[in-house]
């Protein structure tokens, strides 16, 4: 009797235990707010880190471009013994940028091919109705021109570059060459000197960049007019659209700005890389002002990225460099110049 009275009374308790284990297994809302909250700053903590390593691998993408370009440069000179034209051809026609002739030493001979049949001619297009290899061609960006970091659409998006004189819609690059201190007379004499350059009265012929204009200098440039060094010389900077600074809200000219054009047509502005719509700004950066031409400065003119404080660029000797937008302006245009006699201090 005892015994069942004992096990009447371990059966009646179970129901209990039963109910006490499933409400312990539960969360209280409380419980579960920080939980949220844990979630929630080890998220904010991660971000941070992971934007960081995706930026990294962005740029270490951007150096390889640069360096292949560069590295194509150099074959380029090794073959035909001088540095392409920045742009060739007379001034105000579609002609080939320094970007086309280096194609062949990327494995890109097809498309090299198509743009200029006639290697000797340098001219893209006169007008009427393009052939329909050098349309496809043109308006293909390969992937060497693109920096992962950019947003740029692949081709001129502009129709305004259909109802002019150039029926072709080109692709765009995030790379341009690099023209130096600019000579400031129309008609291109070198001759001139620019003022601000200081007492050492040098000839503009010795403060331009590597990748110049073939209407304004006799001939390209060969390795040994560096004297500045190739290791000191900038030949490729990258490209982007940035916001403006101040000092330029008013005076600065923004890609896809209309009628901020040398050649005088309303329509809106890329970098592009085959050729130049008739403005050298289309291939070429420089250095002729320090507001202007300053890295980021969002001008036309500067070299400049969406990579955060700075800008990379390839030097003659091939190696690719990450300067800041902070340098020193005199430092950054004598790296610009290919014959300036300037002293430079080591690049990181």
């Amino acid at each position: 009797m005892a015994s069942s009275h004992f096990r009447a009374a371990k059966a009646s308790r179970r129901p209990s235990r039963k109910r006490a284990r499933g409400f312990a297994a539960g969360f209280t809302l409380v419980e579960l707010l920080v939980v949220i909250a844990i979630i929630g700053i080890l998220v904010a903590l991660l971000l941070p880190a992971i934007q960081a390593a995706r930026e990294a691998a962005r740029r270490t993408q951007c150096i390889n471009n640069e360096k292949q370009l560069a590295l194509a440069l150099q074959n380029y000179h090794d073959t035909y013994q001088t540095l392409p034209h920045g742009i060739a051809g007379p001034a105000g026609k579609i002609a080939a940028s320094w970007s086309t002739y280096i194609l062949p030493f990327m494995e890109l001979q097809a498309e090299h091919s198509a743009i200029l049949p006639d290697p000797a001619d340098p001219i893209i297009h006169s007008g009427g109705t393009p052939r329909p290899e050098l349309a496809s061609a043109v308006n293909t960006r390969p992937s060497v021109f693109k920096c992962p970091s950019s947003q740029m659409e692949d081709a001129d998006p502009s129709e305004a570059l259909a109802r002019g004189r150039n029926s072709l819609i080109f692709g765009t690059t995030n790379y341009r060459g690099c023209r130096g201190i600019r000579d400031d007379a129309p008609g291109g004499n070198l001759n001139t000197v620019r003022s601000y350059w200081g007492p050492k009265n040098l000839p503009t012929s010795q403060l331009i960049g590597v990748l110049y204009l073939e209407h304004r200098v006799e001939k390209p440039t060969r390795f040994r007019n560096i004297i500045d060094g190739t290791s000191h010389t900038i030949s490729i900077g990258e490209v982007d659209e940035v916001p403006m600074v101040p000092a330029l809200a008013t005076v600065g000219e923004r890609w896809r700005e209309r009628g901020a054009s040398d050649d005088g047509t309303l329509a809106e502005r890329w970098p592009t890389w085959p050729g130049s719509h008739g403005d050298k700004d289309d291939c070429l950066f420089n250095m002729w002002d320090p507001v202007r031409s300053a890295i980021n400065s969002g001008d036309r003119d500067c070299a400049s990225s969406k990579h955060p404080g700075g800008v990379h660029f390839a030097f003659c000797d091939g190696s690719v460099h990450f300067i800041t937008e902070n340098i020193v302006w005199e430092v950054y245009a004598a790296l610009g110049t290919r014959a300036g006699d300037e002293t430079v201090a080591e690049l990181p």
